[in-house]
């Protein structure tokens, strides 16, 4: 499969909401558009899938400023420790 063709097939993996999916254009292209849009939803999830998000958000640094408030928003809910907040 060449490399078009696999960006593609990644981008649609990534409609179906899969955030390793969502990484992979961004390593293959730069391209942080597909997975910017799966951390919002993934920030709202269950403690692990908020954590890989947040961790993520974090290695995008200022390419992710956008999810700044979803982040703090995230991090301050009921099931995140005190110590974390």
């Amino acid at each position: 499969m060449d490399r078009a063709r696999a960006v593609a097939a990644l981008r649609a993996a990534v409609e179906q909401g899969t955030l390793p999916a969502a990484r992979a254009p961004n390593g293959l292209t730069g391209d942080t558009a597909p997975l910017l849009g799966q951390l919002a939803p993934e920030l709202r999830e269950n403690a692990t899938r908020r954590r890989h998000a947040a961790a993520t958000v974090g290695e995008l640094g200022p390419r992710a400023a956008m999810l700044v408030p979803a982040l703090r928003a995230a991090l301050s809910g009921p099931d995140v420790p005190h110590h974390a907040r």
